[in-house]
């Protein structure tokens, strides 16, 4: 069975399209959670949880999961693993957060607005 370690290029990927504005975010209904939909049906769901922890899973047009992988905040007793996807997973779910609430627009409307005060 392959490790979370066997996803980190994929997800390496993922976040890098995301940098680039490639890869459209959407929120849920939970205010925690956004999703991406790709060509193929291939979507990644991206979530922080209550407990401080980052998860994405990805799941394929039928619904199946293809890999889930879930880290949280590293401290010292947390393992190296962990700590190894927790940088990613958590970049992600920023920059999938703010592209999805446009974050930035928003900002940026609102300085203007202040500005006109």
């Amino acid at each position: 069975m392959p490790s979370n370690s066997d996803f980190i290029p994929l997800v390496t990927k993922l976040l890098t399209r995301t940098r680039e504005n490639k890869v459209v975010w959407k929120g849920t209904y939970e205010a925690d959670i956004f999703v991406c939909v790709l060509e193929g049906g291939f979507t990644f769901q991206v979530e922080k949880g209550a407990s401080n922890f980052r998860k994405l899973e990805m799941t394929d047009s039928a619904g199946a999961t293809i890999f889930r992988m879930r880290a949280v905040e590293p401290d010292p007793e947390t393992d190296r693993d962990n700590d190894q996807q927790w940088e990613p997973l958590e970049e992600l779910w920023e920059r999938a957060r703010r592209a999805a609430l446009d974050i930035d627009k928003k900002v940026n409307e609102a300085s203007k607005i202040l500005d006109q005060i």
